[in-house]
């Protein structure tokens, strides 16, 4: 029984000796930075108020979901701590730059008047031009070249916003910054003890993105129109990285 229990203690210790040279091979603690490609699906309800400044005659309040999706690139960098048994902790912080993912649906107004029903067509938009997310990763590393990691990060997101009056053939824009909560999960393949392949994918919901235009003559004339939604997405990407 002795024999045996030596035998078992020494396999244990030569596997785990094995893992941690695995470890210490293709990833230690550093620096990192890298770029991406990869492909945003967004979604979200926008919500349309018209008010023509008209005593007695009520607001109209209508809504309609949007979705699209389009393509994306961008850059990160940060830095890694190996820890035992292959675990790790770090922080990161990726910017990407978005194309023709675009949000945009038509919300037929009907404003009720003394005389008749009239409805004003108005072509809501909103487009996320980058994001910047700071991401705290707790991982772990895998057979010697695999790493997974969860990632929390806060996004830093900013939108471009414009509504287009149909009737009036006339439109407004607007910009704003908006914060969002990204969880991830991340994936990385090492090729050499510097250079790795990596794909995640996240998670992203933003506060709610809401503009009030007007009320001018040159924009929505007789009174003003605001525009809200909370816009979501799911963020798929791959690239690599390069470990210091």
């Amino acid at each position: 029984m002795l024999k045996k229990t030596i035998i078992l203690a020494s396999m244990l210790t030569a596997l785990g000796t094995a893992t941690s040279m695995a470890h210490t091979g293709f990833y230690k603690s550093g620096f990192l930075a890298g770029a991406h490609v990869g492909y945003s699906f967004g979604w979200g309800t926008f919500n349309g108020i018209h008010n023509i400044n008209v005593a007695g005659i009520p607001l109209s309040n209508v809504s309609g979901r949007a979705k699209k999706s389009g393509p994306l690139f961008g850059f990160v960098g940060g830095y890694r701590h190996l820890l035992n048994q292959g675990y790790t902790f770090g922080a990161d912080i990726g910017v990407s730059f978005y194309g023709g993912n675009e949000l945009k649906k038509q919300l037929n107004n009907a404003i009720v008047t003394p005389i008749n029903t009239v409805v004003t067509p108005f072509v809501n938009r909103i487009k996320r031009n980058y994001t910047i997310v700071p991401s705290l990763n707790f991982g772990r590393v895998f057979c010697g070249r695999y790493h997974v990691a969860v990632g929390l990060g806060l996004g830093i997101a900013r939108f471009r916003q414009q509504v287009d009056n149909i009737n009036a053939m006339l439109s407004a824009k607007a910009s704003q910054t908006k914060f969002g909560f990204v969880p991830s999960v991340k994936g990385e393949y090492a090729l050499s003890p510097h250079a790795s392949l990596t794909g995640d994918i996240s998670y992203e919901i933003y506060q709610k993105v809401k503009k009030q235009f007007g009320s001018t003559a040159t924009a929505f004339p007789g009174g003003s129109y605001t525009s809200s939604i909370t816009p979501k997405y799911l963020t798929l990407k791959i690239g690599a990285i390069y470990r210091f």
